[in-house]
């Protein structure tokens, strides 16, 4: 229970620090909160136009090591001209690969499908966005926000679009902020035509209170191992790994060299230059997962 308490707590203190580069991706380190919320949609959020696909192996026990070389031996880029942007690693076996142009996907498809190799095809799963409003009055039940959203800011949007298909379209994710506090954020998943919307908008109305609106694209960091996408009450590694010096064996909290300067955990493991804070805004093993985290997301384009 302690140890959940201390993860919830330091998920919290998390959501504080990056709150300004969550919400508008323009941000600088240095810039005030304030600053940030001036910047409106100078903050939108635009994927890679990357193409990608995710293939598996039929064979449940292979690996995504043994599905790349069975890939690297079918397909060769210099031969059909594939411009690829990258290959990565996923669960059960399999890799998702990106490429320039979805006419190199195409190709790509073609090849790995006529090769009756054991491995199937499939476009990878896109999540539905996320948006944060800041600042929303506390008081108010959550039903009485859902309206105020649609009643208030989309009726002349997407005058198409009835209240009882807003409702059902839409899903609080969560609320951050102090428990004793006036305002709280609401995060909320919505279809990407209404996150458009809202997030060009700049601002939502929300009964009395004009509240800023930002997408969400804060990414999950392991407080126990260091790394990014998933939390640390389901990390599988034994051993935790400090924060501060990024050596393993220990916590955080149980360093011995805070007097030393901070070396990043996750750059280190993936031996990439480290002399920067763990999760540090301009951390590159951050912005990539934070990078992964947006084109997982189906923005349609936008």
């Amino acid at each position: 229970m302690l140890r959940e308490d201390r993860d919830l707590r330091d998920c919290v203190l998390e959501v504080n620090r990056t709150i300004k580069e969550s919400c508008g991706r323009q941000a600088t380190a240095t810039s005030s909160f304030a600053d940030m919320v001036k910047k409106g949609s100078n903050s939108f959020v635009r994927p890679n136009t990357f193409s990608s696909v995710a293939i598996y192996p039929r064979d449940n026990t292979k690996t995504s090591d043994e599905t790349k070389n069975i890939v690297q031996k079918i397909v060769c880029p210099s031969e059909m001209k594939l411009k690829v942007r990258g290959v990565r690693k996923i669960g059960k076996g399999g890799l998702i690969i990106s490429t320039e142009t979805k006419e190199d996907l195409d190709k790509l498809k073609k090849t790995v499908q006529l090769a009756s190799s054991g491995l199937t095809i499939d476009d990878p799963q896109k999540r539905k966005p996320r948006i944060i409003v800041l600042g929303v009055p506390a008081s108010l039940a959550e039903n009485d926000v859902f309206n105020c959203i649609y009643d208030q800011n989309l009726t002349d949007k997407l005058p198409t679009m009835t209240k009882d298909a807003f409702l059902t379209s839409i899903k609080l994710s969560h609320k951050s902020g102090r428990k004793d506090a006036e305002n709280c954020n609401y995060i909320i998943e919505v279809p990407a035509t209404i996150r458009k919307a809202l997030i060009l908008q700049d601002r939502l109305f929300v009964n009395w209170t004009s509240c800023p609106v930002r997408d969400f694209t804060l990414v999950t960091r392991c407080y126990k191992c260091q790394q990014y996408g998933h939390a640390a009450k389901t990390c599988k590694v034994a051993a935790p790994t400090c924060g501060h010096c990024g050596e393993e064996g220990h916590t955080t909290q149980d360093c011995t060299k805070k007097a030393d300067t901070p070396k990043c955990a996750t750059c280190l493991r993936f031996k990439k230059p480290a002399n920067h804070k763990t999760g540090d805004p301009e951390c590159p093993a951050k912005k990539s997962a934070e990078n992964r985290y947006i084109n997982s997301i189906d923005y349609e384009g936008a």
